[in-house]
């Protein structure tokens, strides 16, 4: 049914932006193909609109007999449903056949014109295209499984509710307490204007980011609502699976703390490895019809990778698009953005920007160290940085470019009994030969958790836990802990790697500011290279190795103050 479809949608669109005096000729073309290629391709993947306008005489054959097959007085009784809801034109056998010639006569002229205007630059025809199809396909999936829209939840949602959640913790009255506490309020004070439209709160590691964010985010929803009458959809998204696992916990005990309860709904964990288990008012839905609703972010709160993000923005793919629309009129937060590859900077901010100027939408960057994305002049933040930056004294970073294997490494170190510490390798091979290698140092007795993407994420999450206790003293991990894991040690051995991945392995030692930690980053290589060179770019590695050669040793202001040198140069 797809292609009759299309091309009845062809001309039903067409009819409808007739009188539309606010649209140029090419943009009512434009419309027009992108309805077609919708209905067209509903059940498979988008492609090139240009190219998809090709109708042939067995094309037209082909919608001849199916036509005849009808039966007119059930069309008639279809059209008469649809022009309730707005149709332009009636739907009759003989109309659709006179469009199908005309469709097969103007094709042509028409698919050069589209080659022209797609031609154009910019992305906002393709933001459009997606829209259209986004749509679509959802509205379709639904109506075919669930058989109804599941509706939205209309909870009132005020940083109240972290509030309420904060009052259950005990504070030692350390000063990284009051800089929290302080950051916090100042971030729920801003005097916003709802046209800043891409925001930033970038703050030091530890000084809870996280709780601060859901807060605004939930002051920012309901400011919406009240000013402008609709409800914005939260995405909020990360790099890594345990640190989305992490952040959905925290929101959990948010909502538990005020005796909320969390159906899917209001909350719900999307990735690859996620429960395919929809709860909405206690009732469990069915696993198929499950997977159908998570898959299209059907919620208020979305937390998600930046995979599912990313794969949703720059697609053809109907499972990937499907959730396209759910950008509009939402705010989308992209929690430890720095872990964004440098090279899709410029994509990233030209996307963005145009996402939050068609799409009605707001961007909240999350970081400890805030990549140059965007120009400073395009992005509000919610924090004075530098004031919570310069007062730190946390921890000493110490340098050493001279390479050493990890068996020579190893078998050499210091280990103070009294201390706690963290070893982040590069490799999942260098990460297992740097667990064995401990392991034969300091016995069998002492307890070391092993951290990569081999391990199972419920596992992994379980390890961290074990992590966040304190009990253990040993950890040999991949850079899958250095953004957004809240674990705490006394010193880190972080092997080399860009500037922003050290300074973010740097906030696991010593984040609540007990004793002075110390960082030392070293250069190990195997029989052939630095591993650091398997996995980083040789631009990256090479401008931090030309910011941190001039001192062996920084403290942590002057650390985080190379961070902005760091993305100066990589700009350039």
């Amino acid at each position: 049914h797809a292609y009759l479809s299309s091309i009845v949608t062809y001309f039903e669109v067409k009819k409808a932006l007739e009188d539309f005096r606010m649209l140029d000729e090419n943009r009512k073309l434009f419309l027009c193909f992108s309805a077609f290629l919708a209905v067209k391709r509903h059940h498979s993947n988008l492609e090139d609109v240009s190219f998809e306008a090709i109708f042939d005489e067995e094309d037209l054959k082909v919608i001849m007999r199916q036509l005849d097959s009808i039966d007119e007085k059930k069309l008639s009784i279809l059209s008469e449903n649809l022009s309730e809801n707005g149709l332009p034109e009636p739907l009759n056998i003989e109309n659709i056949k006179n469009e199908a010639e005309q469709f097969k006569s103007e094709i042509r002229a028409e698919r050069r014109k589209m080659r022209s205007i797609v031609s154009d630059p910019g992305i906002e025809r393709y933001l459009l295209n997606n829209l259209i199809f986004s749509s679509l396909i959802d509205a379709d999936i639904l109506d075919v499984t669930i058989g109804k829209d599941i509706g939205r939840n209309t909870i009132s949602l005020t940083s109240d509710l972290v509030n309420n959640y904060k009052k259950s913790f005990i504070l030692d009255d350390l000063l990284i307490d009051g800089l929290r506490e302080k950051a916090y309020e100042e971030i729920l004070n801003q005097n916003l204007k709802l046209n800043n439209r891409i925001l930033s709160i970038n703050l030091p590691t530890g000084l809870g980011k996280t709780l601060s964010t859901f807060a605004f985010a939930f002051n920012l929803r309901d400011r919406i609502s009240q000013e402008k009458g609709y409800l914005p959809r939260i995405i909020y998204s990360l790099p890594f699976l345990s640190i989305v696992d992490q952040n959905f916990d925290v929101l959990q005990k948010v909502f538990s703390a005020n005796n909320i309860n969390i159906d899917s709904s209001l909350a719900l964990e999307h990735h690859h490895l996620a429960e395919l288990c929809y709860i909405k008012e206690d009732d469990e839905i069915e696993a198929k019809d499950s997977k159908i609703l998570i898959e299209g972010w059907n919620s208020e709160i979305i937390i998600t990778t930046f995979v599912q993000l990313f794969y949703s923005l720059f697609s053809n793919r109907k499972n990937a698009l499907r959730k396209f629309h759910r950008f509009g009129g939402s705010i989308i937060i992209l929690d430890e953005v720095q872990s964004v590859p440098f090279k899709y900077w410029k994509l990233l901010n030209i996307f963005l920007k145009e996402i939050v100027s068609h799409f009605n939408s707001y961007i909240i960057l999350v970081t400890a160290t805030e990549p140059l994305i965007f120009e400073k002049s395009d992005v509000k933040p919610l924090t004075a940085s530098d004031e919570y930056f310069e007062q730190m004294d946390r921890i000493s970073l110490e340098v050493d470019f001279n390479q050493q294997t990890l068996e020579n490494f190893i078998p050499i170190l210091t280990i103070d009994s009294n201390k706690r510490y963290l070893f982040i390798m590069n490799t999942i091979y260098a990460t297992k030969l740097c667990y064995k290698l401990l392991k034969d140092k300091l016995g069998t007795n002492e307890e070391i958790v092993f951290l990569s993407s081999h391990v199972t994420p419920y596992e992994r999450m379980e390890r961290i836990n074990e992590l966040k206790e304190k009990n253990i003293k040993f950890a040999v991990t991949t850079q899958l802990v250095e953004a957004g894991v809240d674990i705490d040690f006394d010193i880190v051995y972080r092997d080399f790697a860009p500037l922003d991945s050290i300074v973010q392995a740097s906030g696991r030692c010593n984040r609540n500011w007990n004793d002075k930690g110390k960082v030392y980053v070293v250069n190990l290589v195997d029989e052939r290279k630095p591993f650091s060179s398997y996995i980083y770019d040789a631009v990256l590695l090479n401008t931090t190795r030309n910011i941190l050669q001039k001192s062996s040793s920084y403290n942590e202001v002057k650390l985080c103050k190379l961070v902005n040198e760091y993305y100066s140069v990589l700009q350039a």
